[in-house]
């Protein structure tokens, strides 16, 4: 990168973390934002699928400073509602155990979304 230049934001997130960021217009961005329910029509601004725990808390830090909202979808597919223009976390896939792996401080923001 030459001086002067500047990274997107949406770089600076995929650049930070192991996992996938799907936008829309990504060729894989409907699949990736179908609920179990499919009858919610999630359109996030972005979507996560998370490789570790320092992914998710990446994510979260990125959410928070530019002021969007946060989606949590499980295993389960199931999603708390809205999750329009937000970032989506789908934790359906992650190697990783929860309870044992993620930032504390991280848990007691989820636990108040």
């Amino acid at each position: 990168m030459t001086t002067g230049q500047m990274l997107s934001p949406v770089s600076v997130l995929r650049n930070a973390i192991s996992g996938i960021v799907i936008l829309p217009g990504d060729a894989d961005y409907d699949e990736a934002r179908e609920a179990w329910y499919l009858t919610v029509d999630q359109r996030p601004a972005f979507i996560l699928f998370p490789a570790s725990a320092q992914d998710i808390d990446e994510a979260i830090s990125f959410a928070h400073e530019h002021c969007l909202d946060i989606a949590i979808q499980s295993a389960e597919r199931t999603v708390m509602l809205p999750t329009r223009a937000c970032l989506l976390i789908i934790t359906s896939q992650n190697p990783f155990c929860f309870e044992r792996d993620f930032p504390a401080a991280h848990k007691s923001v989820l636990a108040n979304l």
